[in-house]
């Protein structure tokens, strides 16, 4: 992984920053660190195509630390804690109220594509 994030969405002390290792045929793995109060309808929404109100991608990994809320476009809500492993299908929202960082693994290219890295904030 890089000392740099790859991508960092958000204003100064609500950001996510995105760490990203790309491998053979699709594959990558991100270390995610996201500061409490992250919103991903401002700081993510606006950079995707077609501006999804719910987030479109499915994310698979492991909370390192923190606490990710996760509330589903059915009007269901999770608790992901640190230590735990997840599996978030399309259509949700990351509610993200103290520091967390995440490790994800993932064939899905919504935030690894070079359109999205590159676009500007």
């Amino acid at each position: 992984m890089s000392v740099q994030p790859d991508k960092v969405m958000g204003p100064e002390g609500k950001q996510a920053k995105m760490f990203i290792s790309k491998y053979e045929e699709g594959r990558q793995a991100s270390r995610i660190e996201i500061d409490a109060g992250f919103d991903w309808r401002a700081s993510i929404q606006p950079h995707l195509p077609g501006k999804p109100d719910w987030c479109p991608a499915t994310h698979f990994g492991y909370l390192e630390s923190g606490v990710m809320k996760i509330e589903m476009q059915d009007g269901t809500t999770k608790t992901i804690k640190a230590g735990e492993t997840y599996f978030v299908p399309p259509g949700h929202i990351p509610i993200i109220e103290e520091k967390t960082v995440m490790i994800e693994f993932s064939q899905d290219t919504t935030y690894t594509n070079k359109k999205f890295l590159e676009k500007e904030e």
